[in-house]
């Protein structure tokens, strides 16, 4: 598949979300809420990542198991999808619609299992990486914006992370995108599928995606 997002950036967008420092919760539940669901998300994450590590090398398959039980809940790939999509998802047909979400889904399980694996075989899991910025959010919003900073490497600036939320009568608080240095994941994919479509139709970009997928 042509022109998704960078190798490097889908690596900062993996990684980030088991650094986290948990501080102190807040007595302000309601506000609050967004940022204490990526801070339990990730260091469930992280504690589950530390306990397999050695473990990984031998079976990949772990960190496929690891995603899908502790960040995979915790994301809207139906707005995610619609976002991705833009215009085109209007166009599509609800049979086309829903094999999208699912497709999508399977599609970023795989490549960020594989980053990760291949991110694990010369590095090792560390705490601390990263900084939670001060987050403020209205009582009465639907959407908020978790702002964090992450040490990647002592020589060069902290990269700035930003998890957006919509809050979902149905789900509760769910992330929608993630953007790294000003980059978001959502806008990248959009670019890339829209591409494909204009070529070769909505059915030809999940023949891609089914592709990408098996390979």
């Amino acid at each position: 598949m042509t022109n998704i997002p960078s190798l490097q950036i889908l690596i900062y967008i993996l990684i980030i979300a088991i650094f986290y420092p948990v501080p102190a919760l807040s007595s302000n539940v309601t506000e609050d809420e967004p940022k204490q669901i990526i801070l339990s998300m990730s260091q469930q994450f992280e504690d589950e990542l530390l306990r397999h590590q050695k473990d990984i090398n031998n079976k990949p398959s772990i960190t496929d198991d690891l995603i899908i039980q502790h960040l995979i809940p915790n994301v809207n790939f139906l707005l995610m999808s619609r976002y991705v999509l833009g215009k085109n998802w209007k166009k599509a047909s609800t049979p086309q619609q829903e094999e999208f979400v699912q497709l999508f889904k399977t599609l970023l399980i795989r490549f960020y299992s594989k980053v990760f694996v291949d991110y694990l075989k010369t590095n090792q899991i560390e705490t601390g990486m990263t900084t939670l910025l001060p987050f403020r959010a209205k009582s009465d919003s639907k959407y908020a914006k978790v702002k964090t900073e992450m040490k990647v490497n002592s020589d060069k600036p902290k990269i700035q992370v930003n998890y957006s939320l919509y809050l979902s009568k149905k789900n509760g608080w769910k992330i929608y995108d993630i953007s790294v240095e000003g980059i978001s994941l959502v806008s990248s994919y959009r670019s890339s599928f829209n591409q494909i479509i204009k070529k070769e139709s909505m059915a030809g970009l999940m023949n891609h995606m089914k592709n990408k997928i098996e390979n």
